[in-house]
């Protein structure tokens, strides 16, 4: 009988000693896994990627042209709108379009319908015209007097290639003289801009469309 009771006793001795090992491993453990410094803890999974907003193209569809059209004079000369820039207010209510030219800057200036005519302008010095950051109620350039027919401040946003950084914000300063001839100031950015030219009439151009429009 002596001999089941310290059967007994040393079984039940060996599974004490069993969960106390296993109680003191799981401590050591714990205080182990306490004692680690930062740098030794796995990197946090990196956070899932944000989908950018899509960029929104203005939209250009009430315009005579746009963004990639060749603009075609009667005269037979020709302007491939390879960038603008898109002035907005709410909408967007006027365009001038970039056509690469040798030597200088060709540019196109256009309004919504159902205005059916544009500018066609090269660009000029500014200083030529301007004394002072204000554009003037009239101006005078190569021998003729413009009288300002519209001040405008507006938004300004760049497309396609080749326009100039005007800044976000400008003013645009539309002159006329008697007959066809025009003359455009806009002031925006670190610098003014001047363009001469003369308007075009319904029948006075055609447009080439090319079904395309690309941001910078």
């Amino acid at each position: 009988m002596s001999l089941i009771v310290t059967g007994i006793v040393l079984a039940s001795g060996v599974v004490i000693g069993r969960l106390i090992a296993v109680g003191l491993r799981k401590r050591a453990e714990a205080e182990a896994e306490a004692k680690k410094e930062p740098g030794d803890a796995p990197p946090p999974p990196p956070p899932p990627p944000t989908k950018e907003p899509p960029v929104m193209e203005p939209d250009l569809a009430r315009f005579p042209c746009r963004l990639g059209d060749i603009v075609m004079r009667d005269t037979g000369e020709e302007a491939w709108l390879a960038g603008g820039i898109v002035l907005s207010e709410e909408l967007p209510t006027r365009a001038l379009f970039w056509a690469p030219e040798a030597g200088k800057d060709r540019v196109i200036y256009a309004s919504p319908r159902p205005a059916a005519q544009i500018l066609w302008l090269d660009a000029i010095d500014a200083k030529d015209v301007l004394t002072r950051g204000e554009p003037p109620t009239s101006l005078e350039h190569g021998g003729l007097r413009f009288e300002r027919a519209r001040r405008l401040p507006l938004a300004a946003r760049r497309v396609g290639t080749g326009a100039p950084d005007v800044g976000e914000q400008v003013i645009v300063a539309e002159y006329r003289a008697a007959g066809p001839e025009r003359l455009l100031v806009v002031l925006g950015g670190a610098e003014a801009r001047a363009f001469r030219g003369v308007v075009l009439e319904e029948g006075m151009f055609e447009v080439l469309p090319s079904g395309k429009a690309t941001l910078e």
